[in-house]
Parts: structure tokens; sequence; C-alpha cells
């Protein structure tokens, strides 16, 4: 039996078949900002936090609702990216902040920012991106250490 040409680059990223489509439409189709986050948000447990006390839980679904996008969950994830991202950019304590004050969990979007990383490393090793320093820089990377090109050395 033999692959479809998308079979074939799908079988060699390490990934479920279906976040591998994503990565890969994502690079063709030039969104591959959004494909990443949503890839990466998939793959761990929800960045919002619930709460223990009433009154809290009732806070955290306000503030929650401030990142909801009508029509997408998955744009939701996007959202929230988002705006950890410019928080992020700052500085790692904002980020923090950012996350307490949001009812979000830094550990998972910490995860989500180093998935990105690896997704993308494996869409430049595949051939779907070209520019590979350029490209990175362009979709807005920052390490949990600070330094920001860190990973790029």
């Amino acid at each position: 039996e033999s692959l479809t040409p998308l079979g074939y680059h799908l079988a060699k990223l390490p990934v479920n078949v279906r976040l591998g489509k994503m990565l890969i439409f994502g690079s063709l189709f030039q969104c591959l900002d959004k494909a990443l986050t949503i890839a990466a948000s998939l793959s761990v447990k929800s960045p919002f936090v619930v709460p223990s006390t009433q009154q809290d839980t009732s806070v955290a679904k306000a503030k929650h609702q401030e990142f909801r996008h009508e029509r997408s969950d998955f744009l939701t994830f996007c959202n929230v990216w988002d705006a950890f991202h410019s928080h992020l950019e700052k500085d790692n304590d904002r980020g923090r902040r950012f996350c307490r004050s949001s009812f979000l969990s830094w550990n998972t979007l910490i995860e989500i920012s180093d998935l990105r990383k690896q997704f993308l490393e494996l869409l430049c090793q595949l051939g779907f991106i070209r520019g590979g320093q350029e490209k990175k820089q362009q979709l807005r990377y920052k390490r949990s250490d600070g330094d920001p090109d860190a990973w790029l050395k």
C-alpha cells in the first residue's frame, strides 16, 4: 500500500494525524501562527484555572469570558495565547501576574509555548517553512528563561 504525498509527510511528524494535518495546512495556507497555537493547545490540558471557592469561580468565569471568541473555542485559545504572549514579551513576572489575575495556568501556557516551538522546528525540518531563523522570529517566541532568542542560538 502506498502513501499519498500528504500521508508521506504526516508519517514523518511524531504527532496525532489531525494535528499534523492542521500544522501542514497552516503552513501552506499561511496561517501558521494560529495553527501552531491551536495544535499546541489541543495537546495539553486547558489553560483555564477553576478556583475552589464559589466567589472566585464567578470572578474566574468573568475573566475567562474576556478571551471568548463567539464562534470558535479554537480561536478562544488563540485569544488566550495572544494576551499571554503580549504580557510575557515584557518579562516573566508580568506574564505570571497576568496568569494569576486572569485565572490561567502559567505552566500550561509555557507548555503551549514550548510545543509551538517544537512544532515549528518539525515543519522546518520537513521543508514546509523557508527562511528558518527569520520565520521563527516572526512567529513571536519567548522562552520561559527570559531570553527571547535563547533557543535560536
